[in-house]
């Protein structure tokens, strides 16, 4: 209940005021999975939270190239771009991943929009090199 909820750290206090413990890795994992599932439901705002109290409960944790990649993808979602380039820019500096095409594409959207076309062209010209889908591809050109 407390995961589906989002409040996961309350199950944490609650369980430590039993006597119970946790390794970190347990409470990453739990954190992560938590503001995941949030975002596949489809509650960008709630999952929002969630990733941000992820990233800084976890800074350096297991999931954090993807929960600043989701939390990118809800931010852009909702048109908070400055927000969602920050977020895509930790994902492409942290080197190949599943989300760097992506995140290349939709900075470069931002930097486009915001009339920087020096970062945009930047990340245009690397979205061409990482491109595996037709549209990206179009997109990089």
């Amino acid at each position: 209940i407390y995961k589906e909820q989002g409040r996961v750290d309350e199950y944490f206090d609650y369980m430590a005021a039993q006597g119970g413990r946790f390794t970190k890795s347990y409470q990453d994992s739990l954190s992560y999975s938590s503001a995941f599932d949030r975002y596949t439901s489809g509650n960008c705002e709630s999952s929002l939270k969630d990733f941000a109290n992820y990233i800084n409960k976890f800074p350096n944790g297991f999931f954090k190239v993807q929960a600043h990649y989701y939390k990118a993808e809800c931010e852009y979602a909702l048109k908070k771009y400055e927000e969602a380039l920050a977020d895509y820019l930790v994902v492409i500096q942290s080197g190949r991943s599943e989300f760097l095409e992506r995140s290349y594409r939709f900075s470069a959207n931002v930097y486009f929009f915001k009339k920087d076309f020096e970062n945009a062209y930047k990340n245009y010209n690397k979205l061409e090199t990482y491109a595996q889908s037709k549209e990206n591809l179009l997109a990089s050109l």
